[in-house]
This record gives structure tokens, C-alpha cells and sequence, in this order.
């Protein structure tokens, strides 16, 4: 019996001994006691199929925020800027906010 959520799969009626946690291990998923998902860095939502999951897990793209000069390899988990690039170094006229940048206009 298969419940599907999204993002995560969860098998009922397994103990943790038996829910085929080590067939959860391929990049970008994270395994738990009867559940497989995709990194927050990922998409997809792993299924459990013939006793194992599966790997639908592919990298999210990001796109690079305006005024900064050098992006994070990895999408930002700040809510205000779902869907872009964290930002290590801000561009001339801009300051970070965490990994978000912020025009210093906005500031004054």
C-alpha cells in the first residue's frame, strides 16, 4: 500500500527494519523510516516501485539574483528568493542579507 505526497512517498505498514531505506541513496534523496525524498536542492517525489525507490531526484535551477557578483553553487532557502541563487558577494551598490541581495537604495 503506497501513499503519495508531494515530494515524499510513504510506504505503510513497514518497520524501519524492512522498508528498504538503503535503496533510498541516490543523489539529491534522503531516506527515513518509510519515506524517500528529494534534497531541498531537488525535485522530484521518489516513488516506491518493486521493493526499492526510485531516483526521479534532478537539481532544481536556479537563476543568479541582480546585483550579485559571485553566486553559491546551490539555490537559496530563503523564501524570498525561491527559485535563485544564494549570493556569497554583493555587487558595488548592493549589500547581502544573509545569502539574499538587497539594493542600498532600498536601505536609505
Amino acid at each position: 500500500n503506497v501513499t503519495a505526497l508531494p515530494l515524499v512517498t510513504v510506504v505503510e505498514g513497514v518497520d524501519s527494519s524492512t522498508n528498504k531505506q538503503s535503496t533510498c541513496s541516490g543523489v539529491g534523496q534522503t531516506a527515513g523510516p518509510g519515506t524517500c525524498e528529494c534534497n531541498y536542492n531537488y525535485e522530484g517525489a521518489p516513488a516506491f516501485v518493486d521493493g526499492e525507490w526510485t531516483n526521479p531526484c534532478k537539481p532544481r535551477m536556479c537563476s543568479e539574483q541582480d546585483g550579485c557578483d559571485i553566486s553559491t553553487s546551490n539555490c537559496s532557502s530563503t523564501a524570498e528568493i525561491a527559485g535563485k541563487l544564494g549570493c556569497s558577494h554583493a555587487a558595488d551598490g548592493f549589500e547581502l542579507d544573509g545569502d539574499r541581495v538587497v539594493d542600498r537604495q532600498d536601505t536609505c
